[in-house]
C-alpha cells in the first residue's frame, strides 16, 4: 500500500496485488522486497514471495520475482510485470525465503542477496529433507543459505565468479554465497 504523505492517508489501489499468488497465513507470503539499484531508470523491483500448496512436495514454492512500476503512474506496478528470476520448492511450510537485498559495496554493487531458510520440518530433519544432514549443510539445495546472484536486463541471473562454488558441476549449486543456516530472515 502507499500512504500519501501529504494528507496522511492510505491510497484505495495497492502498490502491488500479487494475492491470486501468493500463500497466506504462517510461512508462505510475501517475505521480503527490494528495488532495483536503478529503479529510478528502470522501475524494476523485486518481491520474494512463497506460494501455498503447490511444488513438487505439495507445501509451496519460494520465488524472487521482478515487477515493473506503471510508466504513467508510479503508484502502481501491474503484476502481469512478473519476471520468476529464480525458485525453490519448499518441504514444509515454515523457513522459506526472506529478506533480498541489493549489495552497494565497491566491487560487489548489484549483487542480489537472498536470505533461504532450511525448509523448517524437524531441525532441518524430517521429510522431504536431504540426507543425512538436512538441507543446510548441503550444497545440492538452495535452503538453509544466503544466495548471491546477478540479475541481468533480461531477467536472467549469472553468478558472480567470486562466489564460493563458481564454476562447481553439478548439482552443486553456485548461486550458494554462505551456508549452513537455519532461517536468515534478515540481513544488512
Amino acid at each position: 500500500k502507499i500512504i500519501d504523505l501529504a494528507s496522511g492517508t492510505v491510497l484505495p489501489t495497492p502498490f502491488l496485488d500479487i494475492t491470486f499468488e501468493v500463500g497466506q497465513g504462517q510461512g508462505p507470503g510475501i517475505l521480503g522486497m527490494t528495488f532495483d539499484p536503478d529503479y529510478a531508470t528502470n522501475g524494476h523491483f523485486y518481491v520474494s514471495w512463497t506460494s501455498a500448496d503447490d511444488g513438487i512436495y505439495g507445501m509451496g514454492i519460494s520465488y524472487v520475482a521482478r515487477y515493473t512500476v506503471s510508466p504513467t503512474n508510479p503508484n502502481f506496478a501491474d503484476p502481469a510485470t512478473e519476471v520468476r528470476i529464480i525458485s525453490a520448492d519448499q518441504p514444509n511450510t515454515d523457513h522459506n525465503w526472506d529478506w533480498i537485498g541489493f549489495s552497494n559495496r565497491p566491487g560487489d554493487q548489484g549483487n542480489l542477496y537472498i536470505c533461504s531458510g532450511d525448509g523448517g520440518g524437524l531441525e532441518d530433519n524430517g521429510p522431504n529433507h536431504m540426507k543425512p544432514d538436512g538441507n543446510a549443510q548441503s550444497t545440492e539445495n538452495l535452503l538453509g543459505k544466503i544466495l548471491r546472484i546477478h540479475i541481468e536486463d533480461d531477467g536472467s541471473y549469472t553468478i558472480p565468479t567470486n562466489n564460493p562454488f563458481f564454476g562447481a558441476p553439478p548439482p552443486t549449486k553456485q548461486e550458494i554465497w554462505t551456508f549452513g543456516l537455519r532461517n536468515p530472515f534478515r540481513a544488512s
